[in-house]
């Protein structure tokens, strides 16, 4: 369960000052913003991805509740005293991202551009990681990826 494989993470230990970003589906926003809040987070700001068909119409999964037809990348920051250690750009990408899901739980290369130009010293310096993700799918500059295990 995603959840369970979340919280199994010292996100405070990992990430003492800086930013986790969380691939989250709907039924998943309370809990993952209360564990990121327990272990010293606070919520910053979003990014969602409405998935596409090929004839541009949107994509629905079913759910237990309603169908699903995104998910949002919710990020946190952490709630440090030195905060000047992370430069961050607000207001200069998209809140929302139409595309197509490809290969499985791969999320659009927009999602990694998004990222790079919200937080551009973190690239350049090697300290982005992409955590439950596939290493043959992120081959970026300034990126290491973790494991494969997506929100399954």
């Amino acid at each position: 369960n995603a959840m369970k494989r979340l919280s199994s993470v010292a996100f405070n230990k990992v990430v003492p000052y800086g930013f986790v970003f969380v691939w989250t589906p709907k039924e998943l926003v309370h809990p993952v913003c209360k564990l990121m809040q327990k272990q010293g987070f606070a919520y910053v700001e979003n990014l969602t991805w409405v998935w596409m068909q090929p004839n541009n119409t949107i994509a629905e999964d079913d759910s237990q509740f309603i169908c699903r037809s995104h998910l949002t990348l919710y990020m946190f920051r952490a709630v440090c005293s030195d905060r000047s250690k992370v430069e961050l750009r607000h207001q200069r990408s998209p809140d929302v991202i139409f595309d197509y899901r490809k290969d499985g739980d791969r999320c659009p290369t927009t999602t990694y551009e998004y990222l790079e130009t919200l937080l551009p010293r973190s690239t350049k310096e090697n300290k982005m990681v992409e955590m439950f993700g596939k290493p043959e799918q992120n081959d970026r500059d300034g990126w290491k990826v973790v494991e494969y295990n997506f929100m399954s």
